[in-house]
C-alpha cells in the first residue's frame, strides 16, 4: 500500500492521574531522523523511544513530542541556601569596598547554575508502560494519516 512520507499523529490519555499527550510528526527523508522532546522523567527512556520509533518508521524526519497537559511534571526545586548566602555577602562587601550601588543581587544569584536545583520526580514501570501503549497508538494514528495523505 502506497503511503506519504509526511505524517501527524497525537493523542492524549490520562496515566496515574496525568494528562499525557503524545504528538509525532513525519516529513519525507531519505534517512531517519529522530527528534525527541520528551518530560524529564522520562529522559532516561529516549533510546527506547527511539528504538521503537526505528522499528515501525524506516525512514524519515520525525519528531516526536511528549508533554504533560497541566505543566507539573513532578519537579522540586532545591536551593543552596548557604551558597546563595555567600554570594550575597561576597557581592554586598564588594559593592561597599568598591562604592557601588547595591543593586538586586539575588536576581543575579539565581542565575548562577549551582544555586537552584531540579529533582525530577522517578518515573515508574506502570507510568512507562502506560506511555509506551500511547506511542504505539499514536504511531498507528500517524500511519493513518500517512494512508489518507
Amino acid at each position: 500500500m502506497l503511503r506519504s512520507m509526511t505524517g501527524f499523529g497525537r493523542l492524549t490519555q490520562t496515566i496515574h492521574q496525568q494528562i499525557i499527550t503524545l504528538e509525532i510528526k513525519s516529513l519525507n527523508s531519505k534517512y531517519l531522523d529522530i527528534n525527541v522532546r520528551t518530560l524529564l522523567k522520562y529522559k532516561d527512556k529516549e533510546i527506547e523511544l527511539r528504538n521503537i520509533i526505528a522499528q515501525r518508521l524506516q525512514r524519515g524526519k520525525i519528531d516526536i513530542s511528549i508533554t504533560m497537559e497541566n505543566g507539573d511534571e513532578g519537579h522540586m526545586i532545591s536551593l543552596n541556601k548557604d551558597l546563595i548566602k555567600t554570594y550575597y555577602h561576597e557581592l554586598k562587601s564588594l559593592s561597599n569596598e568598591l562604592d557601588i550601588a547595591q543593586n538586586d543581587f539575588l536576581n543575579a544569584i539565581m542565575r548562577i547554575p549551582s544555586v537552584m536545583k531540579l529533582e525530577k520526580e522517578e518515573q515508574d514501570d506502570d507510568s512507562w508502560q502506560g506511555v509506551k501503549k500511547l506511542l504505539d497508538e499514536t504511531l498507528h494514528a500517524l500511519d493513518e494519516f500517512r494512508i489518507k495523505e
